[in-house]
């Protein structure tokens, strides 16, 4: 069958659903709710991706650790199903907040391994994080009323050393090194808190703020009434500081400019520390004795950037040290120091598909690195993308064996269910993921179109041909242009898993959103960030037309993008009229195209919110499947303002807003109910103020909730689409923990709506 007659007969079939007017139809029955409503949820499974930050491990419970990650929450090993489980579930934390899943520190207490702490918070400029602390291995967990900036999300100093540490000999003696606040001590179980006085433990301004970086006990030390007397406490700009008394009186013993980045106590109890230069590319290692009160630089050079530094506790002479990629500097000592032995890394095979599919094994950016106290001769690695362990410690390539199923850590920008069950997901970092079998608790997604770290912004799809699949895909780091694949836009045929980029991309299409003709494949139209104008293609990507918008011109900007990092979807395809797109503009409201792009008229958008703030952030545009000129929008979040949810049956220049929703972050559409003329209907937002996940069969007047946070995840969710051809089915998109799918208990019969799976055999590209 040709394209075109595919496309016709799409068109046919979708048109008959709706008036010749374009409105849709009401159904004459009264649309009735799900019989079974009970939604299970799981994991959309990839295992890793995300910046693990850091890895600790109990000294003598065997496989008892605990990873941070800086936007994906924090984990516990469960070493009978090798697979890392979330600690921070939405039933367990008292007031959950958006913010705990950037995890800044973690600690294990060495007298009890059940007893946990967690300091979470993503704040820049406002002390709103906190430490969580766990009496049952993370079940529940409690919280002061204490506050402080806590950052785990913070571009530096987020990995090295633990800020957090508990007393070898008392569970509920806890420290805390804070960025701007100094450091502070519990002596309750992080109940209650008080800071160290600052003429004891200095505050030292920066630009870059890491404040008292880490902390740690001396288990080798004097001990006294059952409380650990010797501790360290590393300061920004201000070196190392150690106390003898329990914390009661503090003294500096290496005074230096910088961070101390980590800091180890080896069997023997010396102390090893790694320093950065404040702001520099480089660092050193030195070792301090207590007893003598000297301090000796290690340093393999005095050129790389040291970052960690790991000390076996069977063997003090055994030192590993790491740059910030491990590619470019890692190094073994098996003489304490004295001589060093520079290696290299490898990966085996994992369980998991998409590393080897990855560039990840040409950098490997570094958490920490930590001897396993409890096996000997092994050694974990908390990194960029996951959790690794080697055993080969005395070769002079070391292979890292991949241990991060369970970690589902990554930034979440869309998600696209297709008519055949697939899913292609897009995120910050690791770009595009096609998912074969998403609804299975099986590791078999693929690292779609490159390995390269790039990001996959937008994703757009087409009743025109089910295989069909778009997508914005740009390196946010602004660098590494050098091989032509920074910035780049990609179509699939083949339903995500394989893809090419645009024949041509002009200069100014970088980020932004996409969006695809419902009748023609051929037919895109690309909108930049940055304000810069959208343009549009007729031959897919082989030449490009600049979009000319009615009235942008003098301080109105040609585009309506301003920033990559958004989460804003504002250029939607209708999906059912040939040819028509609709973009939402800032500051003119809704324009609309009915010949593939070329021009645009600026329709009336009457009760439609737009401008500032409203229409310039996280706003969302969307055509309803199988209705003609159907549109929905949300403002998106803004900064605790209360953001409705609108409806418009006729191209956008009317809207209606759905009563009693607010604050809808993403919506999508997935398989009409029985009985239902409409596609079920998604939102991520609030029904008379209660928060949550939740599905309308009746185009948003009347609501059913799902789950106040899907499979106990409350973090703030990013993209949402509905399953197709499976009634109920939605996939979730968070922040930083990846994609979650729940489906009900009972699958429904068919719908009354055209199924479109009866004709996929005759339109696959096989």
């Amino acid at each position: 069958m040709t394209n075109r007659l595919k496309a016709l007969l799409f068109l046919a079939i979708a048109i008959s659903g709706t008036l010749s007017a374009g409105f849709a139809l009401k159904s004459q029955a009264q649309a009735q709710p799900a019989q079974n409503d009970a939604y299970t949820w799981q994991p959309l499974r990839i295992g890793g991706g995300g910046f693990v930050t850091g890895i600790v491990a109990h000294p003598t419970e065997p496989d008892t650790l605990v990873a941070k990650t800086d936007v994906g929450g924090a984990y516990l090993w469960n070493a009978e199903s090798a697979v890392w489980e979330q600690l921070l579930i939405e039933t367990a934390v008292p007031n959950p907040q958006q913010n705990d899943y950037a995890v800044e520190s973690v600690a294990i207490a060495p007298s009890d391994s059940e007893r946990l702490y967690i300091a979470a918070g993503n704040d820049t400029d406002s002390a709103n994080g906190r430490i969580l602390a766990s009496a049952d291995g993370g079940q529940s967990w409690t919280d002061s009323s204490q506050r402080w900036l806590i950052s785990g999300n913070e571009e530096a100093y987020r990995t090295g050393g633990e800020r957090l540490a508990v007393d070898p000999l008392n569970a509920d003696i806890v420290y805390f090194g804070s960025r701007t606040l100094g450091l502070w001590f519990s002596a309750d179980g992080a109940e209650t808190w008080q800071q160290v006085p600052t003429s004891e433990i200095p505050i030292i301004e920066s630009d870059e703020i890491a404040g008292v970086y880490v902390v740690l006990f001396d288990p080798t030390g004097p001990t006294n009434n059952g409380r650990t007397q010797r501790l360290y406490a590393a300061v920004q700009n201000g070196g190392i500081y150690r106390s003898d008394d329990a914390g009661s009186s503090w003294a500096p013993i290496f005074e230096a400019a910088g961070v101390p980045l980590d800091m180890e106590i080896d069997s023997n109890g010396q102390l090893l520390f790694v320093m950065t230069d404040d702001g520099a590319d480089s660092g050193s290692l030195s070792r301090y004795d207590p007893a003598s009160k000297q301090t000796v630089n290690l340093s393999p050079n005095n050129w790389d950037d040291y970052r960690t530094v790991a000390v076996d506790p069977f063997n003090p002479d055994r030192i590993f040290i790491g740059t910030f990629g491990l590619t470019s500097g890692f190094y073994r000592s098996a003489d304490g120091g004295q001589t060093w032995d520079s290696l290299q890394i490898d990966i085996n095979e994992p369980d998991v598909a998409w590393p080897e599919q990855s560039t990840l094994a040409g950098y490997m950016s570094i958490g920490n690195l930590i001897f396993d106290p409890t096996v000997p001769g092994k050694l974990w690695f908390a990194e960029g993308m996951g959790v690794w362990h080697s055993s080969d410690l005395d070769d002079e390539t070391v292979t890292w064996e991949f241990e991060s199923l369970g970690i589902e850590e990554l930034v979440s920008n869309d998600v696209a269910v297709l008519l055949d069950g697939t899913v292609v997901t897009a995120h910050w970092d690791r770009g595009l993921y096609h998912h074969p079998t998403p609804h299975d608790a099986v590791y078999d997604a693929q690292l779609a179109h490159s390995g390269r770290f790039n990001s996959a912004w937008d994703i757009d799809t087409s009743p025109a041909d089910p295989d069909f699949v778009t997508a914005v895909v740009s390196d946010h780091r602004f660098c590494c242009e050098d091989d032509g694949e920074a910035y780049q836009g990609v179509f699939s045929l083949d339903s995500g898993r394989s893809w090419q980029q645009f024949p041509t991309r002009p200069e100014s299409l970088k980020f932004g959103n996409i969006a695809v003709a419902a009748n023609d494949t051929q037919n895109i139209v690309w909108l930049p960030s940055f304000n810069e104008a959208a343009q549009v293609t007729k031959d897919r990507g082989q030449t490009w037309q600049t979009v000319n918008l009615p009235g942008t011109d003098g301080d109105i900007p040609e585009g309506s993008h301003f920033a990559h990092y958004l989460n804003r979807r504002v250029l939607t395809a209708d999906q059912v009229l040939p040819n028509t797109f609709y973009l939402l503009h800032s500051d003119l409201g809704i324009m609309r195209s009915a010949d593939g792009g070329e021009s645009w008229e600026n329709l009336a958008s009457n009760n439609l919110p737009f401008g500032w703030p409203a229409g310039y952030f996280n706003a969302h545009l969307l055509a309803t499947p199988g209705r003609a000129e159907e549109l929905f929008f949300t403002p998106g979040l803004l900064d605790g303002q209360d953001t409705g949810f609108y409806h418009s049956t006729n191209g956008g220049a009317d809207w209606n807003q759905l009563p009693n929703v607010s604050n809808v972050e993403v919506f999508g559409f997935g398989k009409a109910a029985q009985n239902s003329d409409h596609p079920t209907l998604f939102i991520a937002g609030m029904l008379d103020g209660e928060r949550g996940i939740w599905r309308s069969i009746d185009g948003g007047q009347s609501w059913t909730l799902t789950a106040t946070a899907p499979a106990g995840i409350y973090d703030s969710v990013k993209a949402l689409d509905g399953d197709k051809e499976v009634f109920g089915r939605v996939y979730v998109g968070f922040s930083g923990v990846g994609f979650v799918v729940g489906s009900i208990g009972q699958e429904q019969p068919p719908s009354n709506q055209f199924d479109w799976s009866a004709f996929l055999p005759f339109l696959r590209r096989r």
